[in-house]
């Protein structure tokens, strides 16, 4: 059940009642089951309070960081800290480290069923180090290499299920060494020399 709203909706006691309580808990949204009870004013009452209880929670963890012009911002001022963003079903999104606004380190992007995508890795919000990409299914099919900012290094892209289809390579942001095509059965159907 979706229900984008920024109060409090309790259904019937006789039924399984869900506590929404959206817009303070970020892109998620906090749901609390209470099973079906008999003593409806004892559980009205519980229900209140643990509403109140679960809102406060969620504003205190609410992340207020906006990003503008590449550089992330809290209350006006650039930002330190982790960063986590969520899809609408609680999952993590992406979790990320800021140090003066800017990203640095390693940025992990996820799947809604919270399996891991990406990890990017940053230093001075550039890209720096090595990229890795997986599928759906926890596969690896990519790996990419930046040095401040630009491509670096060998480059690898595999299919969806692992088998080597491409290696590349980059120097300082230039196409060089020997750039390999693979097919499915691992031979080398293609080479360049840059």
């Amino acid at each position: 059940m979706k229900n984008k709203t920024t109060f409090i909706k309790i259904y019937p006691v006789t039924q399984v009642t869900r506590i929404l309580i959206e817009g303070a808990a970020g892109n998620g949204g906090l749901f609390l089951k209470i099973i079906k009870t008999n003593n409806s004013d004892k559980m009205k009452k519980i229900i209140w309070v643990t509403a109140l209880f679960s809102l406060l929670f969620a504003a205190a963890k609410a992340q207020d960081i906006k990003e503008i012009d590449g550089l992330y911002y809290k209350n006006g001022k650039l930002y330190s800290g982790e960063y986590v963003t969520r899809f609408d079903n609680g999952q993590r999104k992406m979790t990320m480290k800021i140090a003066e606004g800017k990203k640095e380190g390693k940025i992990k992007i996820y799947f809604e069923n919270g399996l891991l995508h990406e990890i990017r890795s940053y230093k001075n919000n550039q890209m720096h180090n090595k990229w890795v990409m997986y599928n759906d299914h926890n596969i690896k099919i990519s790996v990419a290499r930046y040095k401040n900012g630009v491509k670096h290094g060998k480059w690898f892209i595999w299919n969806d299920y692992g088998n080597l289809l491409y290696q590349l390579e980059y120097n300082h942001g230039e196409k060089s060494g020997t750039w390999k095509n693979y097919n499915e059965k691992g031979e080398v159907v293609n080479e360049r020399k840059y």
